[in-house]
């Protein structure tokens, strides 16, 4: 796969993962319960991204890292040698 459609999703998921995004948001990071509607909402753009995620060859994977890219909080380095190490790569 190349990585090219993971910086530059197509246009036909970008409305999948902005979406799905902002539900992964506020049941993550916010701690939302979401109303039975929504949850049914969610399920479906679910079904579909992966439908068409993987119609262009995304793994599972690489979806869940376009949904949950920006949503997930940065790891905080703590500076010893081996994170130092990481970050010059």
């Amino acid at each position: 796969m190349s990585s090219s459609i993971l910086a530059y999703p197509k246009p036909e998921l970008i409305h999948y993962i902005d979406t799905i995004r902002d539900y992964a948001k506020r049941m993550l990071t916010e701690g939302e319960v979401l109303e039975a509607d929504e949850a049914a909402n969610q399920m479906a753009y679910m079904r579909d991204f992966l439908t068409t995620g993987g119609e262009y060859g995304l793994t599972e994977k690489e979806m869940v890292g376009l949904v949950l890219g920006e949503a997930s909080p940065k790891k905080r380095e703590c500076g010893c040698p081996s994170c130092n190490a990481r970050h010059q790569i």
